[in-house]
């Protein structure tokens, strides 16, 4: 009888998962179409509904998930998009926890390192010890992006051995 139940239970359980993962394939095929049509203002309000099914859950990953692709929107759409992500991350690595917290870092290291990269002509040419606005990553000089970044890729690393 214990067995019957347990196999019951277990059966439960990855019917319950699989409706879970069911939702979100679902629901990313449908965002991926809408991206492909550029229906992106369509995508985000799928998005928004991932979130919000994934926060219920406590679905890290599909959180992750989510974030990445209203960044990658925002990136498109938006004309500040780079501020605003990087904004949001920052509320993001205040708030999570191991491990995605180490994830947020890990992305906020590539964006600014992505950034650089697109700009480097421009902030060579920049003066070290210039006016400088902590908060805004736009006024840093080369050397302030490659602290941040560094700073952010050790973050990342924080935990390694969980």
């Amino acid at each position: 009888m214990k067995n019957c139940i347990l196999l019951i239970s277990i059966l439960l359980a990855s019917c319950f998962y699989t409706n879970a993962q069911d939702f979100y394939v679902k629901k990313w095929q449908q965002v991926e179409k809408l991206e492909v049509e550029n229906k992106v203002e369509d995508a985000q309000t799928i998005i928004k509904q991932i979130y919000k099914h994934a926060k219920r859950k406590k679905d890290h990953d599909q959180l992750v998930k989510s974030f990445l692709f209203r960044a990658k929107f925002n990136l498109i759409k938006e004309e500040n998009g780079q501020e605003k992500v990087l904004t949001e991350l920052d509320e993001l690595i205040d708030k999570a926890k191991f491990p995605k917290k180490n994830v947020y870092h890990s992305i906020y290291a590539k964006l600014l390192g992505d950034y650089v990269h697109q700009n480097r002509w421009n902030l060579q040419r920049r003066t070290a010890g210039g006016e400088m606005d902590q908060n805004d990553f736009k006024s840093w000089d080369i050397k302030k992006f490659y602290s941040v970044i560094s700073g952010h890729h050790q973050a990342a690393l924080k935990n390694s051995k969980k």
